[in-house]
């Protein structure tokens, strides 16, 4: 029996040495027409080589698609022409490229239930049963096709998430780009850009903070800008620690020190600097330093005048010369018609409205003023207090003075002097007038006068002197 057998394996490799393919089986059927070895059975499975790893690396020139059991690791391995590659029985658990640098693997550590994404030899993600962990070289995360494209891979903490955002950054750190081309030619430090284009020309410019399309898109070198909305800052080159929030505010600055909250709030600020703009339309044409303007309009049409500062709105809405500096206009449309005046001071709503070139006026109230237009170096408080008064100069003027003089009887000479004369002697007059008074009312009102004005002049002068000082 065993001759026999002997004899047909013989007889077979015979026959598939002559005709160049092998059947082995107990049916005697002949080898697949595809096929140079056909292995059949019903009963029995083949065994390859089996070996140790160390015995495996001892096979001289192995030829590429050599298979070998590896007992070591439990796993088939088969020669790719350049290193063993293991195929794990049962399931893939691995399936990379040739030399295994770039590579899928499920459960690297056993019963970790974890898929890790490995390429250039960098593990960049890996996903377990929370989350899907994605990780650049650097402790950094970049999103989108080109994004970080040139980092270096060194400790840099850079977040990029957008078409090509930070493509050009090398080793700049600590950046967060999201967006279209947001931060592409970056190579700084500590810049955050949100937005389609924001921060796009940004150079070598540090510690920026750009929100909205195209926030801070001109801006190169510029450092410590916080510019939020729609081309907020949107044209700044070189200006440094300027805040601009709202869409298109401070979108045509250059300079720095500029605060502008509001659409369009410092829409045409050029070189101005020290600026605080709030409000729709602030300082919507400054181009000047050190204004403060709080309020939708205010010093709307400001040009180049300094130093001022206009709260409410509409107030010094109108303010543009060159020389109109030094204001101060608090309450809605206070001084809203000064082109060129300075050095004004109008608080309350409408005071100093129709004032235009006048100067060194201080109004005090609603509609105080309210007619003044030339007339300079007034100061009238109250409520409608001067507002016949248009062109005259020096006055001095309060509303609750002017009540009472038409209420009570003073001595004739004071009252003809007060009715001829707007001088400061008038309050100092009045004042000493009304020490005399026994009123309650009176009382109430001489101590009111009494503490807006020192008395210039000795009570004595203004009651007994038969001539009075002149103006």
């Amino acid at each position: 029996m065993r001759l026999y057998s002997a004899l047909i394996i013989t007889l077979l490799f015979y026959s598939g040495h002559l005709s160049g393919q092998i059947s082995i089986n107990t049916t005697g059927n002949a080898p697949h027409g595809s096929a140079v070895l056909d292995v059949s059975s019903t009963t029995k499975g083949m065994l390859i080589p089996r070996m140790s790893t160390a015995e495996r690396d001892l096979i001289g020139s192995p030829a590429t698609g050599l298979m070998i059991y590896n007992n070591t690791t439990s796993a088939y391995n088969y020669w790719t022409g350049t290193i063993w590659i293991a195929i794990v029985a049962g399931n893939i658990k691995i399936i990379s490229d040739a030399d295994q640098d770039t590579k899928v693997e499920v459960e690297k550590n056993a019963n970790e239930n974890k898929i890790r994404l490995t390429t250039a030899g960098y593990e960049i993600g890996l996903i377990d049963g929370k989350s899907f962990q994605l990780k650049s070289p650097g402790q950094g995360v970049f999103i989108g096709e080109n994004a970080g494209l040139n980092d270096d891979g060194t400790s840099n903490q850079n977040v990029f998430v957008g078409f090509e955002s930070g493509k050009a950054n090398i080793a700049g750190a600590g950046n967060t780009f999201i967006g279209y081309s947001a931060g592409d030619v970056n190579t700084a430090d500590n810049n955050t850009f949100i937005g389609n284009n924001a921060g796009g020309a940004n150079l070598t410019g540090t510690a920026n903070t750009f929100v909205g399309q195209g926030a801070g898109d001109a801006n190169t070198t510029a450092s410590d800008n916080t510019f939020m909305g729609t081309n907020a800052g949107g044209t700044n080159i070189t200006g440094m620690l300027n805040s601009f929030f709202g869409a298109r505010a401070g979108d045509l600055t250059t300079g720095s020190n500029n605060t502008f909250i509001g659409g369009d709030a410092g829409g045409a600020n050029a070189g101005g600097a020290s600026n605080t703009f709030i409000g729709k339309h602030a300082g919507l044409s400054s181009t000047a330093n050190n204004n403060t303007f709080v309020g939708a309009d205010a010093g709307a049409a400001n040009t180049s005048g300094a130093s001022n500062t206009f709260v409410g709105q509409g107030a010094g809405d109108a303010n543009s010369d060159i020389n109109a500096h030094n204001n101060t206009f608090i309450g809605k449309d206070a001084g809203g018609g000064n082109t060129a005046g300075r050095g004004n001071t109008f608080v309350g709503q409408g005071a100093g409205i129709v004032n235009t070139t006048a100067n060194n006026n201080t109004f005090l109230g609603k509609d105080a003023g309210a007619a003044n237009t030339s007339g300079a170096d007034n100061v009238i408080i109250g409520q409608a207090a001067g507002d016949a008064n248009t062109t005259a100069s020096g006055n001095i003027l309060l509303a609750s003075m002017q009540g009472v003089l038409m209420s009570q009887e003073l001595p004739t000479p004071l009252l003809d002097f007060v009715q001829e004369w707007q001088t400061p002697l008038v309050i100092t007059a009045f004042s000493a007038w009304m020490r005399v008074q026994t009123t309650p009312m009176v009382q109430a009102i001489h101590l009111s006068v009494k503490t807006l004005v020192k008395p210039v002049y000795p009570v004595t002068t203004i009651l007994h002197s038969a001539t009075y000082p002149q103006p």
